[in-house]
């Protein structure tokens, strides 16, 4: 039986949205840890929820955090940068007492892990609380990296790289490349 299909997420592409959202989630530490995980690692939501405490309990700025992606099965890697490094703090030492594989993001139980629904449901939550309209869901986050990455003027192959995608396509979509920004480029001269 096929998957069914949903509409694509969009990205939170301005600033002052996300810094509306972080404002809103600083007095929570698992909300604030997942928001700035998602909006700096580019991770996908699932391989975001499958972290234990023990995977980011020792790790510094500019340490290499590395996880195998559920959907590709492939190892991917980031960079911790301080805004990762700061939010993961916080929230450990909400949970500094519990076992290294301990779920990191918990769902109703001790043991148990937060759904992606349940992700998906709170960056909704976010967004709508922000005065957002569209589609937004945990997916949502990894486009807003990819976007505001592009707009800070990071190469596009190097953000498919990141991403993982197989095709520059494939990123540009997830960067809202729409055609009317091709045909202006092409109407600039040199």
């Amino acid at each position: 039986m096929p998957k069914p299909h949903h509409a694509p997420t969009d990205p939170i592409v301005q600033l002052a949205h996300l810094q509306q959202i972080k404002h809103t989630l600083i007095d929570h530490p698992r909300n604030f840890a997942l928001f700035t995980l998602g909006t700096n690692t580019a991770f996908r939501g699932g391989d975001i929820l499958s972290l234990d405490i023990g995977d980011v309990r020792d790790l510094k700025v500019g340490d290499i955090l590395t996880l195998k992606e559920q959907k590709t099965s492939k190892r991917r890697s980031v960079t911790v940068n301080a805004a990762v490094h700061s939010a993961l703090g916080r929230l450990l030492e909400t949970v500094e007492d519990l076992p290294d594989d301990t779920p990191l993001f918990r769902g109703q139980g001790l043991r148990t892990r937060m759904t992606i629904e349940t992700f998906g449901r709170l960056v909704k939550k976010w967004c709508k609380d922000a005065g957002l309209t569209g589609n937004f869901a945990s997916h949502t986050l990894r486009k807003t990296w990819a976007f505001q990455n592009r707009k800070r003027g990071a190469d596009i192959l190097v953000i498919q790289k990141a991403l993982g995608h197989s095709s520059p396509a494939v990123t540009m979509a997830y960067m809202c490349v729409q055609s009317q920004e091709m045909s202006d480029l092409y109407m600039q001269e040199i």
